[in-house]
Parts: structure tokens; C-alpha cells; sequence
């Protein structure tokens, strides 16, 4: 059997779950939170482990500090989509919906939800 293909394959992989998280992280700015941390990156770091209800709470506690930053509901919309957690992305979904919208991240929530839900008439 050859496994020559894995090495390549890692490689993408490491890039597609690494670039993210590197950019945030080198993209931080200290007037984020008290302690100067990126509860973007330090979710994407523990989603990066497969630790989603890590990632989870990392971005409700940011979410309790500034409640309406779209960028953080849709951090937990991603996070629930990719754990496959079909009821708490539903949630989270439509939190963002009534937050913000259907502007801003709608269409990726959109292409999620007709991934992950697509019976679900809110993302028809």
C-alpha cells in the first residue's frame, strides 16, 4: 500500500486549520479584553483539537462582555456547525438572525445550514 498521498494531505490539512487561527492570532489587537487574549483565536485553537464546547464557552464568555460583536455569534455558529451539533447551530443560527440579520456572515450560515440542516426552512 502507498501512503505517499498522507503527507500532502496533512500538509493541507494543517494549513486549512492552522492559517486561520495564525492570522487572528498574529492579527490581535491588546484592546481586545481585559487580559489582552483573542477569544477568536483561542477558539480556533481548541477547535483545532476537536475541543468544541471549549471553543463554546470561550466565545459565550466573550459574548457576555460584548453581547452584539457579529463576529462572536458567528464564531459560535462555526463552531457548532463543525462539531455537527445540529440543535445548538439551529440556536445559535438564528441568535445571529436576530441580532443581525441576514447581512454580515448570513450567506455562510446559509450554506451551513443547507449542509447541515437542510430541511430546515431557514436556511430554504
Amino acid at each position: 500500500m502507498n501512503d505517499s498521498y498522507l503527507v500532502p494531505l496533512l500538509v493541507v490539512l494543517a494549513l486549512v486549520i492552522g492559517l486561520p487561527f495564525l492570522m487572528r492570532l498574529f492579527r490581535s489587537s491588546p484592546q481586545q479584553g481585559d487580559s489582552g487574549n483573542d477569544p477568536l483565536a483561542e477558539a480556533d485553537f481548541h477547535m483545532a483539537y476537536g475541543l468544541y464546547d471549549d471553543a463554546a464557552q470561550i466565545i459565550r464568555q466573550a459574548m457576555d462582555r460584548e453581547s452584539d460583536a457579529p463576529d462572536l455569534v458567528f464564531k459560535l455558529v462555526e463552531i457548532y456547525f463543525t462539531a455537527g451539533n445540529v440543535e445548538e447551530f439551529l440556536s445559535a443560527a438564528r441568535d445571529y438572525e436576530a441580532r443581525h440579520g441576514r447581512s454580515g456572515h448570513w450567506d455562510k450560515i446559509q450554506v451551513m445550514g443547507q449542509s447541515l440542516a437542510p430541511d430546515n426552512r431557514l436556511f430554504q
